[in-house]
């Protein structure tokens, strides 16, 4: 694992048909989303890949990423 990574959110569960997934945002200012291009995923068994985010939306319930390559879930 890298120590220079700062975990920012952790994905919660899928959202509607298009492959938008909620996430929980360990951040003060959850509108950081809107910069970010790429993202870094870290897996359960410990797997760091690169991922490129499409689209942000946010909703009552928190915020949906849309991540490339993720067309439905």
């Amino acid at each position: 694992m890298r120590d220079d990574l700062v975990l920012i959110a952790r994905f919660r569960k899928p959202h509607g048909l298009k492959g938008e997934i909620g996430i929980e945002s360990f951040t003060g200012d959850d509108r950081r989303f809107d910069q970010l291009h790429n993202i870094l995923i870290k897996s359960k068994d410990g797997q760091i890949s690169e991922a490129e985010i499409q689209g942000v939306h946010y909703v009552h319930k928190g915020i949906l990423l849309k991540i490339k390559g993720f067309d439905s879930l």
